[in-house]
């Protein structure tokens, strides 16, 4: 595919659909436009190397764009997909935005997709729309009269390596007061699964009482070097956790960089609000005997 072709396909994707410009897309350009120098390279240097800069000039501000026009237009996303090199480059794109404003009421959901998806990613995409639905449909069933309901639903890309991917789904519930959880999904890129927490464990371990016991330690390590921590124990009379169904329920983990089991709780799960949401980076040690 050449320039030509490209410049193409973009401009059909770009009439297929009206859309709206983000006020943040114009003050990014308009900002990188403002630092690109107004002058060429000394009139007495080497033309390579006024070549060089007009280069990477072109190169700065064609990256922008490719980065930020999938995220603008879902038919532009789609149009760059078809592009031989984009596959690799463009991974997470937002395939739509829900969003909603009134006196009383805030709603922005974005859901992400995986482009070019293996049998395992479809179904990662098919459960984040389905949780994202989920997500929306409880902003319109709680839709208030009076007072203030918010939701804003993000994303972000956690570990994108040789062998892990792991996207997590962001949520911010505001009422009366805020809250905050997520949800997590991994694939296993050697053999393209998408994996669940039991995937990574010996049938029969009991891997969630060593995950527990790694993480009560980590707790216990934490509120003793800051006495302004708190986290609800096993042994809480008050706040009885159900910890085996926190670390088991969907989404509540996903892989780092470093091929590490990180563990992930929303806000008020085990902790008092104003701690936020807890994440627990699992030691090696704790679970080595019992992974696959």
């Amino acid at each position: 595919m050449n320039e030509f072709q490209f410049e193409k396909l973009i401009r059909e994707a770009a009439h297929k659909e009206k859309t709206n410009i983000p006020e943040d897309f114009n003050i990014m350009l308009k900002d990188t436009l403002n630092k690109l120098p107004e002058k060429e390279a000394r009139k007495d240097g080497a033309s390579g190397r006024m070549a060089g800069r007009r280069i990477l000039t072109a190169a700065a501000v064609a990256a922008m764009l490719f980065v930020l026009l999938p995220n603008v237009s879902p038919s532009i996303a789609y149009a760059m997909e078809k592009l031989p090199v984009i596959g690799s480059v463009v991974k997470v794109i937002t395939v739509r935005n829900y969003t909603h404003s009134d006196e009383h009421n805030d709603l922005n959901a974005a859901q992400p997709e995986i482009q070019e998806a293996t049998a395992g990613e479809q179904q990662l995409n098919a459960d984040v729309k389905a949780y994202v639905d989920e997500l929306v449909q409880r902003f319109n069933d709680n839709a208030m009269d009076e007072g203030y309901y918010g939701l804003d639903v993000s994303y972000e890309v956690l570990t994108d390596n040789d062998r892990w991917f792991a996207l997590r789904v962001n949520g911010c519930q505001v009422m009366a007061s805020g809250y905050e959880f997520s949800r997590c999904y991994n694939i296993d890129k050697t053999t393209g699964k998408y994996v669940k927490l039991a995937d990574l464990f010996k049938e029969g371990s009991d891997y969630v009482a060593a995950i527990e016991k790694d993480i009560f330690a980590q707790m216990k390590a934490r509120m003793a070097s800051d006495a302004n921590l708190t986290y609800w124990m096993e042994d809480d009379a008050e706040f009885h956790v159900d910890y085996d169904a926190l670390i088991t329920r969907d989404g509540a983990f996903y892989i780092d960089k470093d091929g590490r089991l990180v563990v992930c709780f929303d806000e008020y799960d085990v902790a008092p609000g104003a701690m936020g949401a807890q994440s627990f980076t699992v030691s090696r040690e704790a679970i080595a005997g019992l992974l696959r």
